[in-house]
Formats: C-alpha cells, structure tokens, sequence
C-alpha cells in the first residue's frame, strides 16, 4: 500500500469524524429553535427522576445510534482516497472532495431535521465559482452561472406548477438553493442529469419505503429530496471526471 493511500485514509477518518460532527451540531448552532426543541425533549419524566435509573441501552439500540457515524466515517474515507487517486494531492483534490463533503452534511442534516442550511448551499455555489475562475474544475465560469440559473428556475417552475395545482409547495426553499450549487458544479447539461436521477431514485426508495411499512404513499407525504440529490450529483461528478480521463 503506497504512502498517498495510507495518507488518504488518515485523512479521511479525521474528515468523517468532522462530517459527523457537523452533522451532529451544525443544525443546533444555525437554528436555535432546534436546541430549544432537543433541551425541551431530554428532560426526563417525574416518574423516571424519582424511580431507578433507566436501563442501558440494548446492544441493538446501540448499533442502530452507531451506524450512521459509522456510515459518515465510511463515506470521508471513500471522498478523500477517491480525491487523491482521481487528482493526486492538488487543489482539484481539495475542491472536489469539499464539494462531496458538503453534500454529506447536507444529506445528513436533511434526514435529520428536513432542513438545508443557505450557509452550505450558498457555500457550495461559491466554491463552484472559485473552482471554475480557478481552473480547478472541468466547468467554465460561463457554465457554471448558466448551470445556476437553471437548476434554480426549473425547480422554481416545478414548484409553482405544484403550489397552483395542491395549494402547497412541493419543494423548499433549500432545495431549490441546493439544486442552483449542484447547476454550478456540474452546468446546465448535469441540471437535468440530476432531477431525473434523483427523482426517480426518491420515487423507487420512496415507494419500498412504504411498501416494508405497509403504508400507502400520497401526494402528501414529506420526503427530504436533499440526500438524493446529493447522491444523484455525487455519482455525476465521479463519473464525469472519470469520462474526462478516459477522454
């Protein structure tokens, strides 16, 4: 095993550790009413105050709590050997693999809390411009405002055909932010890429979903779309970047 592979992997469990912890933290520190909410929540009951103490967790509880740190750790180590195998230690490999770091924490928080924070969709855009002016991604300047532009108004137009016909709306606003960064990175010809991934991606996961919960899945039932279009974009840039070797 070569020293950039072992260097990699160093890197990239301390790299998930920080994912996770963002993950974990960031949400509470943006959004007060979620501290709020989660002091509110680990009050104990009168009952379990003056009776014993709670018994531990089972070992099952305990791997159910685990596996998602676990995943994110995964996931650090898998962007940074990824980064430095495609880019070797550049800054191509340091915007890039940032870009995928962001769409964890995105993911993550989204799952969690069905929120998007503008600190890391904006983050995420302006890191596709730096990366452009820079030459340290495969898309132009010009590519990545027009990629912008339109995964914000095809969003944006989706949901207002949605909003007229149910009365509400089918996306929220960090999704449509969100959707702008993922334009930014991969230009208008990935826009579409993207939507069609992720949403027939949600409608597959959505619908086994319901199925293994014998629940019937409507019009009305809230799905966070943030984690697939992480998903949808992430394997997109993997896979244009190894098009562009093999060209």
């Amino acid at each position: 095993m070569s020293y950039v592979v072992i260097f990699s992997v160093v890197v990239g469990l301390i790299l998930g550790f920080g994912l996770d912890l963002a993950i974990r933290r960031l949400p509470r520190t943006l959004f007060p009413e979620l501290r709020a909410a989660q002091a509110v929540s680990q009050i104990p009951p009168a009952s379990a105050r003056v009776g014993r103490q709670a018994p531990g967790l089972s070992w099952r509880a305990q791997c159910a709590q685990a596996a998602p740190t676990a995943v994110v750790m995964l996931l650090g180590v898998a962007i940074a050997v990824w980064a430095t195998n495609r880019f070797g230690l550049t800054g191509s490999a340091a915007v890039h693999a940032a870009c995928l770091c962001g769409l964890v924490v995105l993911a993550g928080i989204d799952l969690r809390h069905y929120l998007l924070p503008d600190l890391l969709t904006y983050g995420l855009l302006g890191l596709a411009v730096i990366a452009s002016v820079a030459g340290l991604s495969n898309t132009g300047l010009v590519q990545t405002l027009c990629g912008a532009i339109l995964g914000y108004a095809i969003l944006w137009a989706l949901n207002a055909c949605y909003r007229r016909v149910r009365r509400t709306d089918g996306f929220g606003g960090g999704d449509l932010k969100m959707m702008a960064s993922l334009g930014g990175w991969l230009g208008p010809a990935g826009v579409i890429d993207v939507l069609t991934l992720s949403s027939l991606t949600a409608l597959v996961c959505s619908a086994t979903f319901a199925m293994m919960k014998s629940q019937r899945l409507s019009l009305q039932s809230r799905i966070p779309f943030g984690p697939f279009l992480a998903v949808a974009a992430a394997a997109l840039m993997v896979s244009k970047t190894a098009g562009a070797d093999a060209g």
